[in-house]
């Protein structure tokens, strides 16, 4: 044991058919910190062209969700009022859904 390479260091490269066996097993390196760091990115990079729309709408949708008038109360229509508020943040935040449904 004492000197022996067992378990060790590789002293040399592996051959052109050892590298093409292990690509055919599946048994290569693969980075998925990679992929992680690209869909973070690509967020940022939404978040930094889409923000300010996305904040005006946000804060759009929230004053006319909690602005209630006389008219509001009489003819109340939850339906109406919702789909209302949805195509109002449907756009902005619809980004961020698309990307993370095919991160």
């Amino acid at each position: 044991m004492a000197g022996g390479s067992e378990g060790g260091e590789k002293t040399e490269k592996p051959t052109q058919k050892k590298l093409q066996d292990a690509a055919k097993e599946g048994d290569i390196l693969q980075s998925r910190e990679l992929g992680t760091a690209l869909v973070v990115m690509a967020g940022i990079g939404w978040l930094a062209v889409a923000g300010p729309g996305l904040i005006d709408a946000l804060s759009g949708m929230l004053t006319r969700a909690l602005r209630f008038g006389r008219e509001d109360i009489v003819n109340f229509s939850p339906v109406t009022r919702g789909t209302g508020l949805l195509a109002d943040i449907a756009l902005p935040v619809g980004g961020v859904l698309l990307a993370t449904f095919f991160a």
